[in-house]
């Protein structure tokens, strides 16, 4: 089961998103801003961050920065109430994947997470299948 590290300061937003994510089958865990993302990261290995961008003590640039050092070929997603097209193009330059603005849909989310998820090879059951070979 893929793990999912949602990084977001306001907690009713945190628990959402963690407990939606979990309902589709996934393992969810929430961090209130970028320090504490990269100790859950330093904890266990994730699959996808969900990062919003302003966070106290470390914003989502920042943490998008340290994500990349941690491992450049890891999904990102970017989920902020910033939605001017500066701030979306520096969040891209900086190494996202994909950004949502807010209020999300959380039937979206759950699926730009999958799309993610599965281009960076690594769906539910951690299976890759070419031709008859799994």
């Amino acid at each position: 089961m893929p793990r999912i590290l949602v990084a977001e300061d306001d907690g009713n937003q945190r628990r959402m998103m963690c407990a939606f994510l979990q309902l589709n089958g996934y393992l969810a865990c929430g961090a209130a801003d970028g320090v504490e993302a990269l100790e859950r990261l330093s904890e266990s290995k994730i699959d996808l961050a969900i990062c919003d961008i302003m966070m106290p003590r470390m914003d989502g640039y920042q943490l998008l920065e340290q994500l990349r050092l941690y491992d450049k070929h890891l999904p990102i997603l970017m989920v902020t109430a910033k939605g001017d097209f500066s701030d979306k193009q520096l969040a891209f330059l900086a190494g996202a994947d994909d950004y949502m603005v807010k209020p999300v849909d959380l039937d979206e989310l759950v699926l730009r997470v999958r799309a993610l998820l599965r281009r960076a090879n690594i769906e539910m059951e951690r299976k890759i299948t070419v031709g008859n070979l799994t």
